[in-house]
Protein backbone atom coordinates (compact mmCIF):
# COMPACT_ATOMS: atom_id res chain seq x y z
CA UNK A 1 0.00 0.00 0.00
CA UNK A 2 2.82 2.43 0.85
CA UNK A 3 4.58 1.50 -2.41
CA UNK A 4 1.40 2.24 -4.35
CA UNK A 5 1.01 5.65 -2.65
CA UNK A 6 4.69 6.39 -3.30
CA UNK A 7 4.26 5.46 -6.97
CA UNK A 8 1.15 7.66 -7.26
CA UNK A 9 2.99 10.53 -5.58
CA UNK A 10 5.89 10.24 -8.05
CA UNK A 11 3.42 10.18 -10.95
CA UNK A 12 1.65 13.28 -9.60
CA UNK A 13 5.01 15.09 -9.29
CA UNK A 14 5.83 14.26 -12.93
CA UNK A 15 2.42 15.55 -14.03
CA UNK A 16 2.90 18.72 -12.00
CA UNK A 17 6.33 19.31 -13.57
CA UNK A 18 4.84 18.87 -17.04
CA UNK A 19 1.99 21.27 -16.27
CA UNK A 20 4.44 23.88 -14.91
CA UNK A 21 6.66 23.60 -18.01
CA UNK A 22 3.65 23.83 -20.33
CA UNK A 23 2.36 26.85 -18.41
CA UNK A 24 5.75 28.61 -18.57
CA UNK A 25 5.98 27.91 -22.30
CA UNK A 26 2.41 29.18 -22.88
CA UNK A 27 3.16 32.32 -20.84
CA UNK A 28 6.28 33.04 -22.95
CA UNK A 29 4.32 32.52 -26.18
CA UNK A 30 1.56 34.82 -24.93
CA UNK A 31 4.09 37.52 -24.00
CA UNK A 32 5.70 37.32 -27.46
CA UNK A 33 2.31 37.63 -29.14
CA UNK A 34 1.37 40.61 -26.98
CA UNK A 35 4.69 42.31 -27.76
CA UNK A 36 4.04 41.81 -31.46
CA UNK A 37 0.64 43.47 -31.04
CA UNK A 38 2.05 46.68 -29.59
CA UNK A 39 0.67 49.66 -31.43
CA UNK A 40 3.06 52.23 -32.89
CA UNK A 41 1.94 54.68 -30.18
CA UNK A 42 2.82 52.20 -27.40
CA UNK A 43 6.20 51.59 -29.01
CA UNK A 44 6.75 55.36 -29.16
CA UNK A 45 5.94 55.64 -25.45
CA UNK A 46 8.42 52.84 -24.65
CA UNK A 47 11.12 54.58 -26.71
CA UNK A 48 10.41 57.91 -24.99
CA UNK A 49 10.68 56.27 -21.58
CA UNK A 50 14.17 54.99 -22.43
CA UNK A 51 15.25 58.36 -23.84
CA UNK A 52 14.04 60.17 -20.72
CA UNK A 53 16.18 57.74 -18.66
CA UNK A 54 19.22 58.58 -20.82
CA UNK A 55 18.47 62.33 -20.78
CA UNK A 56 17.00 63.07 -17.33
CA UNK A 57 17.39 66.84 -17.80
CA UNK A 58 14.42 66.65 -20.19
CA UNK A 59 12.23 66.15 -17.11
CA UNK A 60 13.56 69.18 -15.21
CA UNK A 61 10.92 71.77 -14.36
CA UNK A 62 12.01 74.58 -16.66
CA UNK A 63 10.81 76.44 -19.76
CA UNK A 64 9.07 74.13 -22.18
CA UNK A 65 8.61 71.22 -19.77
CA UNK A 66 5.18 69.62 -20.18
CA UNK A 67 3.33 68.75 -16.98
CA UNK A 68 -0.13 67.68 -15.84
CA UNK A 69 -2.24 68.98 -13.02
CA UNK A 70 -5.94 68.75 -12.19
CA UNK A 71 -6.71 71.08 -15.16
CA UNK A 72 -4.95 68.85 -17.66
CA UNK A 73 -1.82 69.24 -19.78
CA UNK A 74 0.25 72.38 -19.19
CA UNK A 75 3.62 73.84 -20.20
CA UNK A 76 6.02 75.64 -17.89
CA UNK A 77 7.00 79.02 -19.29
CA UNK A 78 9.06 80.35 -16.38
CA UNK A 79 9.79 80.25 -12.69
CA UNK A 80 7.83 82.40 -10.22
CA UNK A 81 8.61 83.24 -6.60
CA UNK A 82 6.26 80.48 -5.37
CA UNK A 83 6.19 78.00 -8.23
CA UNK A 84 6.09 78.09 -12.02
CA UNK A 85 4.38 80.20 -14.65
CA UNK A 86 2.33 77.98 -16.92
CA UNK A 87 0.26 77.92 -20.08
CA UNK A 88 -1.79 75.16 -21.64
CA UNK A 89 -0.73 73.53 -24.91
CA UNK A 90 -3.15 75.70 -26.86
CA UNK A 91 -2.10 78.95 -25.15
CA UNK A 92 -5.55 79.47 -23.59
CA UNK A 93 -4.26 79.88 -20.03
CA UNK A 94 -2.29 83.11 -19.75
CA UNK A 95 1.41 82.89 -18.95
CA UNK A 96 0.82 84.86 -15.73
CA UNK A 97 -0.96 81.84 -14.23
CA UNK A 98 1.17 79.94 -11.72
CA UNK A 99 1.31 76.46 -10.28
CA UNK A 100 3.01 75.22 -7.14
CA UNK A 101 5.33 72.23 -7.39
CA UNK A 102 3.13 70.17 -5.08
CA UNK A 103 0.13 70.67 -7.43
CA UNK A 104 1.92 68.99 -10.33
CA UNK A 105 0.42 65.54 -10.88
CA UNK A 106 2.87 64.33 -13.54
CA UNK A 107 6.03 65.61 -15.19
CA UNK A 108 5.76 64.65 -18.86
CA UNK A 109 9.00 66.35 -19.90
CA UNK A 110 10.43 68.35 -22.79
CA UNK A 111 9.78 67.36 -26.38
CA UNK A 112 12.38 64.83 -27.55
CA UNK A 113 14.52 65.94 -30.47
CA UNK A 114 17.03 64.21 -32.70
CA UNK A 115 19.92 65.21 -30.41
CA UNK A 116 18.24 63.41 -27.48
CA UNK A 117 17.67 60.28 -29.57
CA UNK A 118 21.31 60.30 -30.72
CA UNK A 119 22.51 60.69 -27.13
CA UNK A 120 20.37 57.77 -25.91
CA UNK A 121 21.66 55.58 -28.75
CA UNK A 122 25.25 56.62 -28.07
CA UNK A 123 24.86 55.58 -24.42
CA UNK A 124 23.83 52.14 -25.68
CA UNK A 125 26.87 52.16 -27.99
CA UNK A 126 24.70 52.15 -31.11
CA UNK A 127 26.03 54.06 -34.10
CA UNK A 128 22.98 55.79 -35.57
CA UNK A 129 23.61 58.65 -38.00
CA UNK A 130 21.34 61.08 -39.81
CA UNK A 131 22.59 63.08 -42.80
CA UNK A 132 21.62 66.61 -43.83
CA UNK A 133 18.65 65.26 -45.80
CA UNK A 134 17.30 63.26 -42.87
CA UNK A 135 18.35 59.87 -44.25
CA UNK A 136 19.24 57.43 -41.46
CA UNK A 137 22.28 55.17 -41.33
CA UNK A 138 23.52 52.49 -38.94
CA UNK A 139 27.20 51.99 -38.17
CA UNK A 140 28.18 48.36 -37.65
CA UNK A 141 31.75 47.12 -37.31
CA UNK A 142 33.11 50.28 -38.93
CA UNK A 143 30.74 50.12 -41.91
CA UNK A 144 28.03 52.75 -42.38
CA UNK A 145 24.95 51.36 -44.09
CA UNK A 146 21.69 53.07 -45.02
CA UNK A 147 18.60 51.85 -43.18
CA UNK A 148 15.99 50.41 -45.52
CA UNK A 149 12.35 49.81 -44.65
CA UNK A 150 9.65 48.01 -46.59
CA UNK A 151 6.31 49.74 -46.69
CA UNK A 152 3.42 48.42 -48.77
CA UNK A 153 5.81 46.16 -50.66
CA UNK A 154 8.15 49.03 -51.58
CA UNK A 155 11.67 49.47 -50.21
CA UNK A 156 12.61 52.97 -49.14
CA UNK A 157 15.11 54.70 -46.89
CA UNK A 158 14.29 55.47 -43.28
CA UNK A 159 13.92 59.26 -43.00
CA UNK A 160 14.04 61.48 -39.91
CA UNK A 161 11.97 64.60 -40.54
CA UNK A 162 14.56 67.24 -39.65
CA UNK A 163 13.29 70.00 -37.38
CA UNK A 164 10.52 67.76 -36.00
CA UNK A 165 10.32 66.12 -32.60
CA UNK A 166 10.19 62.38 -32.02
CA UNK A 167 6.39 62.60 -31.63
CA UNK A 168 6.15 63.94 -35.20
CA UNK A 169 8.25 61.23 -36.86
CA UNK A 170 6.77 58.38 -38.88
CA UNK A 171 5.63 55.13 -37.24
CA UNK A 172 8.48 53.44 -39.16
CA UNK A 173 11.00 55.60 -37.27
CA UNK A 174 9.29 54.73 -33.98
CA UNK A 175 9.39 51.01 -34.84
CA UNK A 176 13.07 51.13 -35.79
CA UNK A 177 14.02 53.04 -32.63
CA UNK A 178 11.93 50.62 -30.57
CA UNK A 179 13.98 47.72 -31.90
CA UNK A 180 17.24 49.60 -31.27
CA UNK A 181 16.54 51.13 -27.87
CA UNK A 182 13.94 48.96 -26.14
CA UNK A 183 14.46 45.45 -27.51
CA UNK A 184 18.28 45.44 -27.32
Amino acid sequence: MIQQEHKELKEAEKNLDKIQKDFASDAKDFAKKQLGKMTPQKKLEAVKKEIYKACPELKELEFGCKIKDSRGDLIIVGESYDGYYITDWGGMIGSSTTIKKEDIVEIIGQDIGLEDVLRALCEKDIGFLVDSMGECFLETDGDIEPIWITENGTDSRLIWELGSTLDNQSPEVWEFLYRLIVEK
